[in-house]
């Protein structure tokens, strides 16, 4: 990527923040403090965040070294960071995350980008390179030396977005995985692509299934594409809507830590009880109830596949502002974003348990808590509480079949990954299927 050294430095200090094509203002760093400021007569619905409307005054950290959520939630995490820090940081002394932001800040999940406006596409990925991997560590040192490792896209698994060749796509999709929907034609031109890393062999075959018990539930799920040995995943962008002119435009994407107020650092620092009210807070009443079903679902499917990572970055509101608006819920319309980021932790953590307290704890609930959960958090019907687990319980089950098909076709998974997937889908499926309730509480 054409980002020069002079650059660099200069965004150590200061970047531009644009959403979608228009400059709104700019993140600087004064001695320990990041602030943004709007420039002046910026359109409210043009507000980086719904915690922070457009104003004359600047928004200031309160803790040394630390982005305000809203744009550290687009910080790469984990190896990603890794590699980019420890390549930049020899050429740049004072190379901080003001300078990292600006590093990926180009392409990013939603609308709001740093450095250049949204019209730069994500970088190309050559697919022959990656795929011709000899092993997980020289798969990804191929995935993070392409462009595609300047982009803004956050978790602790290996991901970029990149451009890709369709026919490649085609060449490499595996046509031996069952659940596999090769008929589906994925938008390449900008994609999620996941690397299963040294230590989480075959991460991408598990969230494929993953998701494939998400979908077969009910649940909106994105397109997703798994590449030969489950080693590479494909996912589509959900931060995308269809225009009037067939084009596509960008949603304004905002994860629950963000939302708030948390640094990705925080992500597990907190419950679903809060995942709940924040839904709340942002959705208008006639949605509350659909919005509220989704999201117990999407619970309840974490805790039958012993997904242990289902945190507060893991939940993301979607919503398309209107013009000269202010953000607020009856005006943005937000929605949950699709289910995204499952995988059986527990596969890798035997002892793993879920990411945040569910009723003060973080052991996997049985159906009498999970039961108890929804009527007095999410304020669901009984009825539609008892749908739901058994609409998690038939795509859990369908997508096992396929699990194990896939396994048996598959040695090496199922001898590391694949069984003790179905050991843990097993007892997942039979904790939310047994202690039916006597008396609940009323819906409150």
């Amino acid at each position: 990527m054409a980002i020069s050294i002079h650059q660099l430095k200069n965004a150590c200090r200061e970047i531009e923040v644009f959403v979608e094509q228009t400059p709104v203002g700019t993140l600087t760093k004064s001695g320990d403090h990041f602030a943004f400021t709007y420039r002046k007569g910026i359109d409210p619905s043009l507000a980086v965040s719904l915690l922070m409307p457009v104003r004359v005054e600047s928004y200031r950290t309160r803790r040394p070294g630390v982005l305000l959520p809203a744009f550290d939630m687009n910080l790469p995490e984990g190896e990603h960071r890794r590699v980019l820090t420890a390549r930049y940081s020899k050429l740049v002394v004072d190379f901080n995350d003001l300078a990292l932001l600006f590093l990926v800040g180009r392409t990013t999940i939603g609308r709001v980008t740093f450095g250049a406006p949204q019209t730069d596409k994500a970088g190309t990925l050559e697919l022959d390179a990656l795929m011709s991997s000899r092993s997980a560590e020289e798969l990804l040192n191929a995935l993070y030396r392409s462009d595609a490792a300047f982009s803004a896209i956050s978790g602790m698994q290996p991901k970029v977005l990149a451009r890709l060749n369709e026919a490649d796509v085609q060449k490499f999709s595996d046509d031996r995985a069952p659940g596999q929907n090769l008929r589906l034609t994925l938008r390449t031109d900008d994609i999620v692509v996941k690397a299963s890393p040294s230590d989480k062999p075959w991460l991408a075959a598990n969230e494929f299934y993953c998701l494939r018990a998400a979908k077969l539930a009910g649940l909106v799920v994105p397109e997703t594409r798994l590449f030969r040995d489950g080693q590479v995943l494909l996912v589509e962008r959900f931060d995308r809507a269809e225009t009037s002119t067939n084009g596509l435009s960008g949603l304004a994407s905002e994860d629950f830590c963000s939302l708030n107020a948390f640094t990705s650092s925080y992500k597990y620092t907190s419950s679903y009880e809060r995942v709940v009210s924040t839904l709340k807070r942002w959705i208008v009443p006639e949605a509350s109830d659909e919005q509220m079903r989704r999201l117990f679902k999407s619970i309840a499917l974490s805790c039958a596949v012993r997904n242990g990572d289902a945190h507060l970055k893991n939940f993301t509101l979607l919503y398309c502002p209107q013009e000269g608006a202010a953000l607020e819920p009856r005006v943005i319309r937000a929605t949950l974003s699709p289910t995204y980021d499952v995988c059986t932790t527990n596969a890798y953590l035997s002892e793993d348990m879920l990411a945040l307290d569910l009723l003060g704890s973080k052991k996997y609930p049985a159906r009498q808590k999970l039961t108890d959960f929804g009527v007095r958090i999410c304020n669901l019907p009984l009825k539609t509480i008892e749908v739901a687990l058994a609409e998690v319980s038939c795509g859990v089950r369908r997508a096992l079949d396929e699990l194990r098909l896939y396994a048996e076709n598959n040695p090496r998974f199922m001898g590391t990954v694949g069984q003790p997937m179905i050991k843990c889908w097993q007892a997942g499926l039979a904790s939310i299927d047994t202690g039916r309730s006597g008396s609940l509480p009323s819906r409150g």
